[in-house]
């Protein structure tokens, strides 16, 4: 009897320290894992920390190196984390729309070697973030916006082309493939421009004709003058005329102008505030037309 109460506690025992021994060995585990990437971690690191250990202490330059790294790990996690809470609310739409702008932004870094980058940036800012936005704040799919999309996707290529064809120098000096740069000359890259604007509004004109859009949207043709002025002043540009550079009320703000002329930049900025202006007001005048049909054709 003595023996078999014994032979039971020896059991116990046994069972404890083997119980122990496992939680020892995952601990160990968790302490080597985390010890491994520490050091992996410190040796990413450590090229950053030398460099600026020539300009401060050891010490300060590791903790400014320190809280970088923090800093950007967070501002990573908070858009995937964010990212994960819509997907879980709104479902495969959400990851299709983060997976495509994904795709853009990683290819985005080699879009120039192929003409592409005012493309992937048009796509992406006017094409599926609205989009996106959109169905974000509705919970569902707009046709309309699709459609429009393409005058909103013409018009932000449009800013991006017009200020490579004012820095067509510094980007064949830089080997930097512009979609500018495609069309071989100056003349030809404005021609391409006045088509894009072109298409835009032609693209508005046909919705509004098949009543996909409501009439009052017409308004956005006001911003007509600004496209003029823009693609009639890059023909000035390339023939090397920048005599009358004066901003008028009609084209918008043109902030600082005071100092881009004494930094004599005003041929850059002048066509650059003419697109970006020409692009905004007509998204926003757009916007505004259709949230006023919306609301008068929803009282009725």
């Amino acid at each position: 009897m003595f023996w078999n109460k014994t032979n039971n506690i020896k059991n116990i025992l046994f069972v404890l320290v083997a119980v122990f021994l496992v939680w020892f060995i995952v601990q160990i585990k968790s302490i080597a894992l985390l010890a491994f990437g520490s050091f992996v971690l410190a040796c990413s690191l450590n090229p950053a920390v030398d460099k600026l250990s020539k300009k401060m202490s050891r010490g300060l330059a590791s903790s400014i190196v320190i809280l970088g790294t923090i800093l950007v790990v967070i501002l990573f996690l908070i858009p995937i984390l964010c990212g994960i809470y819509f997907y879980l609310i709104f479902g495969a739409p959400i990851l299709f729309y983060a997976l495509i702008g994904a795709i853009l932004i990683l290819l985005y870094p080699i879009s120039s070697k192929f003409y592409m980058a005012e493309i992937f940036i048009g796509i992406l800012f006017s094409i599926i973030l609205p989009k996106a936005v959109y169905f974000v704040l509705t919970g569902n799919q707009s046709l309309n916006l699709s459609h429009f999309s393409v005058s909103m996707f013409l018009l932000m290529v449009a800013v991006l082309h017009t200020h490579s064809i004012t820095d067509w120098e510094h980007d064949e000096k830089c080997g930097k493939n512009t979609l500018a740069r495609l069309f071989k000359t100056k003349k030809n890259a404005i021609r391409a421009l006045g088509w894009m604007i072109f298409g835009a509004y032609l693209n508005l004109a046909i919705l509004i004709s098949i009543y996909f859009l409501p009439c009052s949207m017409i308004m956005a043709f006001i911003t007509t003058p600004i496209a003029v002025e823009l693609v009639q002043s890059l023909k000035k540009y390339i023939a090397l005329d920048n005599s009358d550079l004066t901003p008028r009320w009609w084209m918008g703000i043109m902030e600082n102008w005071e100092e881009i002329k004494k930094q004599n930049a005003q041929y850059f900025m002048y066509r650059f505030y003419l697109a970006r202006n020409l692009c905004v007001y007509f998204f926003i005048i757009s916007a505004l037309a259709y949230a006023i049909s919306n609301y008068y054709t929803l009282g009725q």
